[in-house]
Parts: C-alpha cells; structure tokens; sequence
C-alpha cells in the first residue's frame, strides 16, 4: 500500500528531530533513547519513532541494546579517521561536478551563502554560520544532482556533526573553516574543476587534522579516556 504524503513528511520530521537529539548528546559513552518519551516529547505515536531509530541505525548513529534498549553510538577515534577517508574520496567528486554544471542562477544562491559564511564569521555567530554552510552544501548538492551522493555524504556529516560544532565555535576556527569553504566557491564559480578539487582535497585534510587535534588536545584530557 502507497505511504501518503503526510505520512512521509512525518516520518521525515520525526526523523530530524530524533537525529537532532542524537547529535546534541555527548560523543562518548552510550545513552539510552525511549520510545516513549521520545513520543511523548514530540506529540506523536510510537510508530514514526519507531521508524526514525530504525533509519537511524542505519545510518550508524544508534544500536539496539538487549539490556537498555536503543542507545546512542559513541565517536571513536578509528571511527573520524575512517569518515575522513571517504570524505576524501567523495567530497572531489562532488566539487568537480558542480564546477562543470554551475550556471548563473545557482552562482547567485552560492555567492550569497558565501557572503553569509562571512559575515556570520566576522560576528562570531555560530548558528548563522551553519545555516549558511547548509545552504552552501545544498546549492552543491542541487547543482550535482546525484542523489545517492548526497546521502553518503550526509550520512558521513551525521557522525561528524557533534565534533563539527565543537570545533567551529573555537576561537579562530570558523574564519579558517569559511575562507577555505569560500576558495571552493570561488573555483566552483569559475567553472574551474581542477581547482575545485585541489581546494577540497586541501580543506578535507585541514578539517580532519584539525578535529583530529580537538580530540587529542582537548576531548581525551577532559574526558580522562581514548575514544
């Protein structure tokens, strides 16, 4: 039997709300996620939560548990490095492709979402620049036009999304993040794919050093453990 429309853009809400509650907790240790509270907290039956830890274990965020239930997956140390191996391999692809289908009216949405990353940077305002970074990917994405695509590489975000906003809101961290984000625009918009690619393949490398750096430094000395 066909879903409705209704009842897949509540499964798809439901499914953003529960992800975005798994992306606030912390990125060690296991938390337990209830059914019933998650219900009850999102006015909704126990199916579509049901449905959305379901995609959500999928996608690797969650496990079921024998004792507890579903418990959220901690961030492990093998588990960023081997994000970022794919992240290498996936992110040129899509840099490539936009720089060769990028036209006028999606320059525009881009140039402003990097105008937005600038600007949210200079004001130190952290949840505009990921509303901004969101557009910049999507532009990306909507040019491309490959689906799968975008999938996997949400997918991979989703892992990193926790350490992401952490490292973000470093001091000096989010003027770094938007000039290299800006240099891939900037290549894109000149419909010059090599130039995509090396400023990807080069802010990819920067990103991983980078939190690799947040954890060691800073996460292991005050979680008192190795993820």
């Amino acid at each position: 039997m066909a879903v409705s429309v209704e009842v897949q853009g509540l499964t798809y809400d439901v499914h953003q709300k529960v992800l975005n509650l798994v992306q606030s907790r912390g990125l060690s240790g296991e938390e337990t996620l209830n059914v019933g509270q998650l219900a009850d907290r999102f006015g909704v039956s126990r199916t579509p939560i049901s449905m959305a830890l379901m995609r959500l274990e999928s996608e690797g965020l969650i496990r079921r548990c024998p004792t507890k239930g579903w418990v959220t997956v901690p961030l492990t140390m093998t588990d960023i490095e081997e994000i970022f191996e794919l992240k290498d391999a996936l992110e040129p692809l899509t840099m490539r492709r936009a720089a060769e289908r990028m036209d006028a009216a999606n320059g525009a949405r881009l140039a402003e979402a990097m105008a937005k990353l600038r600007e949210s940077s200079a004001a130190n305002d952290l949840d505009g620049w990921l509303s901004a970074d969101h557009e910049f990917h999507e532009v990306l994405h909507g040019v491309v036009g490959n689906g799968r695509l975008r999938q996997f590489q949400e997918q991979l975000n989703y892992h990193l999304y926790r350490l992401t906003v952490g490292h973000v809101s470093m001091k000096g961290q989010m003027a770094m993040a938007t000039e290299e984000h800006c240099a891939i625009g900037e290549a894109i918009l000149a419909n010059d794919p090599e130039l995509a690619v090396g400023k990807a393949s080069e802010h990819t490398r920067n990103l991983r050093d980078r939190m690799v750096g947040v954890v060691t430094e800073v996460l292991i000395p005050f979680l008192g453990q190795n993820l």
